[in-house]
């Protein structure tokens, strides 16, 4: 990104055509339910592809539903600033990640299946995944994914849901993925495998791989059994953990066994969430 664009972000003025603005909409969701978005076009010259491209942004408007935020200093390389600095107000990890979870649920508030949108539905567990590795408090999690997941409901219409049945199925699509597709819904686990395929071209530090979604899966569960249990530590895998005699029993997980061996951090994360929820037995 650089010219024109770097001007209207350092200015807050057009010029050359760098950006197109597509007027406000309401777009419909719903038995009667307005959402306020608008779209905006950020034009670049990729060098990587050599040729123009364009970033979209979407812009909700509604009021701030983070229950706390931080000033940070914009410091990149990747952007050249004169005479003073420029700092955003943004909301805290924990904040981020509780709006984070409320996208990793596909049948409710978050990207949902059947749209062909398979590789934003993986970048949301990523990033749940990243988030949880870096977040303490539980509290302000909590906080923040009830609060914006109540207002995606009332979006979509769906009066009759609340933000429990939004953290099951959380819960219910990481366990889809740490099963293999072993809960009965073939065809969401093979949009899920696609998305976590197409997910690879697009992370830098490290190669993601099946094991490594069902990681993410494992920490996106525990997390959504801990909020729904209204739980607010969050205890860590500690690498040589003896796991031998941990077992899941329950006939509708027992699949995730087969983690102990292969995926221990996995495994240790389903076990605590399903320990959590009281689901290890039946």
């Amino acid at each position: 990104m650089k010219g024109a664009t770097f001007q209207l972000i350092a200015t807050g003025y057009q010029k050359d055509h760098s950006i197109v603005l597509h007027p406000l909409h309401l777009i419909w969701h719903g038995a009667g339910f307005a959402l306020p978005k608008e779209h905006q076009k950020f034009f670049i010259i990729s060098v990587i592809q050599a040729k123009v491209s364009y970033i979209l942004l979407d812009i909700l408007f509604e009021e701030n539903l983070y229950v706390q935020l931080q000033e940070v200093e914009i410091q990149l390389p990747l952007l050249s600033l004169v005479d003073k600095s420029t700092s955003v107000v943004y909301p805290i990890l924990e904040c981020l990640l509780g709006d984070k979870l409320t996208a990793f649920a596909p049948h409710t508030t978050g990207i949902q299946f059947g749209k062909s949108k398979e590789l934003e539905i993986a970048k949301q567990l990523f990033d749940v995944a990243a988030l949880f590795d870096i977040s303490e408090n539980i509290r302000l999690v909590t906080a923040t994914h009830d609060a914006i997941a109540s207002k995606e409901l009332a979006y979509r219409g769906l009066n009759e849901l609340n933000t429990q049945d939004v953290l099951l199925d959380t819960f219910n699509t990481a366990c889809l993925i740490g099963t293999r597709g072993n809960l009965q819904a073939v065809g969401e686990y093979q949009e899920l495998v696609d998305g976590i395929s197409k997910l690879r071209g697009f992370i830098y530090s490290g190669n993601f791989s099946p094991d490594s979604a069902i990681l993410c899966a494992s920490k996106a569960a525990t997390l959504a059994a801990l909020i729904l249990k209204q739980e607010n530590t969050i205890i860590r895998f500690e690498k040589g953990l003896d796991l031998s005699a941990w077992n899941i029993p329950n006939p509708n997980y027992n699949k995730l066994n087969k983690l102990k061996k292969t995926n221990p951090e996995a495994f240790f994360f389903f076990y605590r969430a399903l320990e959590t929820l009281g689901q290890i037995e039946n």
